[in-house]
């Protein structure tokens, strides 16, 4: 859309290049500068829009990025509980189990070492999704500050349109 209005307004900067010399099209080239006035508010328009879209995008992602790094800091307080007890029960290797274990034992010990793996496992992926949740919003909020710097230029651009026509009225007048 923005891209579609962009080239509607140098059709109308084109026209407006070709009448500024003639005089007797001072109406003409009045109308082409409402015209091209209009065209400027409508990409004002659509960059606030864009400007709307990217704070929403911005703020859901915050929110997915707390309840992601609160999932991360539940399971890393699992994990330091996990390797806390195992401390706590002393220095017996998993190797010296299974050596001295009933299949029954052995069943339970391999068990258990999926458990702290998929602990392990999950921790890791939760950080992976926090680091890509920032790259988001980063990316989202770079993307936001070009929006506004393009919308400061249009309402320039829009000023000094509006400043060319009042010169024009009065110089019909």
């Amino acid at each position: 859309e923005s891209n579609a209005l962009s080239s509607k307004k140098s059709e109308v900067n084109k026209q407006l290049s070709a009448l500024k010399k003639d005089k007797a099209n001072t109406l003409k080239r009045k109308a082409l500068l409402d015209q091209q006035i209009d065209l400027i508010s409508e990409e004002i328009a659509n960059t606030e829009q864009q400007i709307a879209q990217y704070e929403a995008l911005i703020e859901q992602t915050e929110q997915e990025l707390s309840e992601t790094q609160a999932q991360e800091a539940d399971q890393y307080e699992l994990f330091c509980k996990r390797v806390r007890a195992m401390e706590e029960r002393g220095t017996v290797s998993y190797w010296s189990v299974l050596f001295q274990s009933s299949s029954f034992e052995m069943d339970f010990i391999s068990e258990v070492m999926e458990a702290d793996q998929r602990v392990i496992d999950d921790l890791r992926v939760l950080q992976a999704q926090i680091a890509e949740k920032q790259q988001t919003l980063e990316t989202s909020l770079a993307e936001q500050q070009s929006a506004k710097e393009a919308l400061a230029v249009k309402n320039n651009e829009l000023r000094d349109q509006r400043t060319e026509a009042t010169g024009l009225i009065k110089e019909m007048e």
